[in-house]
């Protein structure tokens, strides 16, 4: 399923190997970790609207959706960050 995170950043969701979500006072955030070992964490300012953005995407795959926008849901995130994990040696 493709989301579209914020605007110009679509990452298909059913890729990622690991989805975790971890909340803090201050700063909540949802980290996406892809085969290709790209990093995307999404930053949320209460644990509250991140849980709320978790729940409507597993709604949208439970009922066969293809897409979803967390823009068009007013659920986007405070920042986004995009990152790369180093290559074993």
């Amino acid at each position: 399923m493709l989301i579209q995170i914020a605007e110009g950043i679509i990452v298909n969701f059913l890729n990622a190997d690991i989805v975790k979500f971890y909340p803090a006072e201050n700063e909540n955030i949802i980290r996406m970790i892809f085969p290709s070992r790209m990093v995307l964490e999404m930053k949320y300012g209460s644990k509250e609207e991140s849980e709320k953005v978790i729940n409507a995407v597993l709604s949208a795959i439970e009922e066969g959706k293809h897409t979803f926008s967390l823009l068009k849901e007013n659920m986007e995130p405070d920042s986004v960050q995009f990152d790369c994990l180093a290559a074993k040696e």
